[in-house]
């Protein structure tokens, strides 16, 4: 069975600290770049995995760091064999640690977060990449995945209609998420001389925004 999740934070951070102690001198830079940054991560008041992602690299190094001198001071004192069990234990203990959070963060898909995979997103992805052109630009709550599954350069509009014509060509709303990142239905409907629907599904409407 696997420690609560605090130990392994506890198991990981400790061993990069050690890392970190055992790489001052031939680390300056990475460590200059590594510690600030976490400390602004931690103070930082949108706690999310994503802004830890480019430091991830930076805690493993020192991580494994920590650990080869573990190996060898324990190794030193307790035999290397046992030593080399309770390591490989710990690591495999962390490793499934990892799994039990990436599985229990697993997305949950809603009216307000569809899935983007759906038959309903493979539709829109599919008329945009027919009937657009690359250089077009499309408006979107969820700008990244447009460009990932389209190649178009994406965009959020939700605030105010005046520089949506020069802005973007294409607009994607998605019709149960109110306004969330995006117009209000009613602001489609009411500038229909704007938006030109093109296509709409359970989950999605596209629209062609007209150009003065």
């Amino acid at each position: 069975m696997a420690f609560p999740h605090f130990s392994f934070c506890i198991a990981f951070w400790l061993f990069t600290g050690v890392g970190l102690a055992c790489c001052i001198r031939r680390y300056p830079v990475e460590i200059a770049y590594f510690l600030p940054v976490c400390l602004l991560l931690i103070v930082w008041p949108y706690n999310e995995i994503r802004y830890w992602t480019h430091v991830f690299p930076f805690a493993l190094l020192f991580f494994l760091k920590g650990m080869e001198w573990a190996v060898e001071y324990g190794g030193a004192c307790w035999g290397k064999r046992a030593f080399a069990v309770v390591s490989g234990l710990l690591c495999v203990n962390m490793l499934c640690n990892v799994a039990t959070v990436v599985k229990a963060e697993a997305p949950v898909y809603t009216s307000l977060n569809p899935d983007i995979e759906s038959e309903d997103a493979r539709e829109v992805f599919g008329y945009l990449n027919l009937h657009s052109s690359p250089d077009d630009v499309v408006a979107c709550g969820e700008s990244r995945a447009i460009y990932l599954y389209t190649g178009r350069l994406s965009c959020n509009l939700s605030g105010k209609l005046d520089d949506m014509q020069a802005t973007a060509d294409w607009y994607v709303e998605f019709l149960f998420r109110q306004t969330y990142l995006q117009y209000p239905h009613s602001t489609f409907r009411e500038n229909r001389y704007r938006f030109e629907k093109v296509l709409q599904n359970n989950t999605f409407a596209v629209y062609r925004i007209v150009k003065p």
